[in-house]
């Protein structure tokens, strides 16, 4: 076994300790030519990663209309090979786990020598 195969086995191994079954829906936003955005929705291939929370920041509360809504900050590491995009203005990814939706704020692909060990999200709980 290689470094590439070991360091992704450690993160396997992390993973197992309290696995989550994830599937992304990935919602791409195209100028649609008239002044509007056309929506283009497509799932990706289910994985195994571990969702756990921060906790080093607080709750972000946002006033809207309808009232306050809580937002709590999560991470999911997931494996080398995830289907995850980087997160844009143009591209939303969600999921949802137990009732709770979590939107993927931020992508962090680790390396080692040139090769993908894993991949770290920064989620937000938006429902």
């Amino acid at each position: 076994m290689n470094e590439v195969q070991r360091l992704r086995a450690d993160v396997e191994h992390i993973i197992n300790e309290n696995p989550a079954e994830i599937q992304i829906t990935k919602k791409a936003y195209t100028d649609d030519g008239a002044g509007g955005k056309t929506e283009t929705v497509t799932t990706a291939t289910e994985f195994t990663g571990r969702i756990f929370s921060t906790a080093v920041k607080p709750a972000i509360d946002i006033i809207q209309p309808a009232g306050i809504q809580h937002r709590n900050e999560y991470k999911l590491l997931a494996p080398f090979n995830a289907e995850i995009a980087e997160a844009t203005e143009n591209v939303k990814q969600t999921f949802t786990m137990d009732g709770i939706t979590y939107l993927i704020t931020e992508l962090a692909i680790i390396k080692y020598a040139g090769s993908i060990i894993s991949k770290e999200v920064i989620l937000m709980k938006v429902s």
